[in-house]
């Protein structure tokens, strides 16, 4: 997967998670209403699991689910809540997901790298007393040292990565839903 798909995947979770912001966006504590959030919810991990595919080389060493800080997964799991009042909460639906925003890692930036020419790079002051033919061994040394990774075509060291879903980051709220949909139906 190129720059460009991953740039797409990380606007279409950006946008995932708007939506999930105005889903909630005019409740408050005296809201009866619930919004369904599930396939919302799923699509979310579909698309957070296509952003890891695309840099699974580093994985996820500095992550909880998918989230840059450990804050995010207290949050999900203990809801710790940081305020100047817990009076402030009554101005979210009991129902309300916190979760922290989605930001890019520096292996994960999607700023496109462009080629630096190697003549570019050198400076007037350098070549002043060389010759033409000094300047294209130099070139030629210098682009024998910086091949890249498919020009020397080493074995493959690392296995390829899986085509689906294989693990979920967000799964605390996943047995709170399957209990809530189990109370419903044994309400009805």
């Amino acid at each position: 997967m190129n720059v460009v798909d991953s740039a797409a995947i990380f606007v279409e979770l950006q946008s995932l998670e708007c939506f999930l912001a105005e889903l909630y966006k005019h409740l408050d504590s005296s809201s009866n209403e619930r919004p369904d959030i599930s396939s919302l919810q799923r699509r979310i991990k579909k698309v957070t699991h296509d952003m890891d595919m695309c840099y699974g080389m580093m994985g996820s060493l500095f992550r909880s689910g998918s989230r840059q800080t450990l804050f995010a997964s207290q949050v999900m799991r203990y809801a710790d809540l940081y305020a100047a009042s817990f009076i402030n909460l009554l101005y979210y639906p009991f129902s309300y997901l916190f979760r922290a925003a989605h930001v890019l890692m520096p292996h994960e930036s999607t700023v496109e790298h462009t080629h630096v020419s190697v003549m570019d790079t050198e400076s007037p002051l350098a070549t002043r007393n060389r010759h033409d033919v000094d300047l294209r061994d130099i070139v030629c040394k210098r682009h024998q040292l910086t091949r890249s990774v498919s020009e020397i075509q080493p074995p493959h060291f690392f296995p390829q990565p899986p085509q689906e879903i294989t693990h979920c980051h967000d799964e605390d709220d996943d047995d709170e839903e399957e209990e809530e949909e189990e109370e419903e139906e044994e309400q009805q």
